[in-house]
């Protein structure tokens, strides 16, 4: 259990650089032509398609059996480290007040991040049941 934790750690660690580039590419090419608004569900898309990406390459191309508690185990600690790490980076890092950073998660308002941590947490899960029914 303790090697299929670092397996998904270090999955983890390659989302968030992932990400890091694709907030670079938004801010840079697609503010200024799409929009804050528009541009942050483009990101939010690119992010979500990463995260499903990553989650195949987890639980469909490694050798070790993936158990349904791992996988939910997965999610939980994905989800966790992102909101630790985004909003201590947002926060500390690029004085970022909570009211700002607790805007991404506004739904009504057009943002997605609810969203993100809905299918970073499930993501999992659902790939462990495909690849179980179909392999």
């Amino acid at each position: 259990m303790d090697s299929l934790i670092m397996w998904a750690l270090r999955f983890w660690v390659v989302l968030a650089f992932l990400k890091i580039i694709i907030r670079g590419f938004k801010n840079v090419f697609l503010v200024p032509f799409a929009g804050e608004r528009r541009s942050h569900q483009i990101e939010t898309s690119m992010i979500i398609l990463v995260i499903l990406f990553l989650f195949w390459l987890l639980v469909g191309t490694s050798s070790v059996e993936a158990s349904i508690p791992f996988l939910l185990l997965t999610g939980i600690i994905w989800v966790i480290l992102s909101v630790i790490t985004e909003t201590l980076i947002m926060y500390f890092l690029l004085r970022t007040p909570i009211s700002l950073i607790l805007y991404d998660y506004r739904i009504k308002e057009g943002r997605l991040g609810l969203i993100v941590l809905g299918i970073m947490l499930l993501a999992p899960l659902f790939w462990g049941y495909i690849i179980k029914r179909l392999f």
